[in-house]
């Protein structure tokens, strides 16, 4: 019976934390002048510099929404 409690104890630890890593979509998250480049190579510094509007290094989905005005966006 030990072995049962413990187990549904981990589950419920567990099982909250998966359902909201799950909700955190890539896109949400803060991304760096490198991690852009890997799918925008040609974004320039300068270009990045002027979309990061609160000057903290990373673009949120606010500012990469940006890009679409600046034409960077998924030329191919």
């Amino acid at each position: 019976m030990t072995r049962i409690h413990t187990a549904l104890a981990t589950l419920l630890l567990v099982v909250p934390g998966l359902a909201t890593a799950q909700e955190i979509q890539p896109n949400e998250e803060p991304m760096t002048l490198e991690q852009l480049l890997e799918t925008y190579p040609d974004l320039s510094a300068i270009e990045f510099a002027e979309l990061d509007t609160d000057g903290d290094g990373y673009l949120d989905a606010d500012e990469r929404a940006a890009m679409n005005e600046l034409d960077i966006a998924d030329d191919d």
